[in-house]
C-alpha cells in the first residue's frame, strides 16, 4: 500500500507542469463547488482571471510588499 510520503516523493519528482496540474486538482478536491456555485469561482480560476486582467491592462497590479502593508494596516 502506498502512503502519503511515497506519493509526495513521487509527485515532487514530476516535471513542473505536471506538479502544477496535480496541485490544482488536489486543491479543487479540497474545495468543491457548493450547490449553485459555479466551478469558475474556485481560487485557481479566480487567480487565472485576475492574471489575465492584469496582462490585458484592465487593472493595475499591486506589488506583494504593498499588498501586505495594506492588509496589516487594515488590521490595526
Amino acid at each position: 500500500m502506498t502512503n502519503a510520503s511515497q506519493v509526495t516523493n513521487e509527485a515532487l519528482s514530476l516535471p513542473l507542469n505536471d506538479r502544477v496540474r496535480l496541485a490544482q486538482e488536489l486543491w479543487a478536491s479540497l474545495h468543491p463547488p457548493r450547490d449553485g456555485e459555479a466551478d469558475e469561482a474556485s481560487p485557481i480560476s479566480k487567480a487565472k482571471e485576475r492574471d489575465q486582467e492584469i496582462a490585458n491592462g484592465e487593472v493595475d497590479g499591486v506589488q506583494h510588499r504593498e499588498a501586505l502593508a495594506q492588509a496589516r494596516k487594515s488590521l490595526e
